[in-house]
């Protein structure tokens, strides 16, 4: 797993590439819950279109970022959710705590 991230407008994304599992999560957390905390938009959209699979290590980076979002009265979207992680999102009832749009150009406006 690995991320990037570009800064549009008033918006950061971050994309992320790969499974979000527990080998994967920890050789990037600290960078991407850091990226998290920088308080330099006001909105953080996670572009989830290039992630396969999300484990329970996965969901709890997730989590985690939603939560040092709220601190910081950002707001925290997802979009581009694969069919098998938005199933993921609904069977833990994470569909209900995050804004979730199918596409990025929904994210955006």
């Amino acid at each position: 797993m690995e991320f990037k991230v570009e800064i549009r407008e008033h918006s950061k994304i971050i994309y992320i590439m790969g499974n979000m599992d527990v080998h994967s999560i920890h050789k990037i957390e600290k960078a991407f819950l850091q990226e998290i905390q920088k308080n330099d938009t006001e909105t953080i959209i996670i572009n989830l279109e290039n992630v396969p699979f999300v484990s329970s290590s996965g969901l709890r980076i997730l989590v985690a970022s939603l939560k040092h979002s709220k601190e910081q009265e950002n707001k925290l979207i997802l979009t581009n959710l694969k069919p098998a992680v938005e199933k993921v999102f609904e069977i833990v009832d994470l569909n209900t705590m995050f804004h979730i749009r199918k596409t990025m150009e929904e994210a955006i406006t």
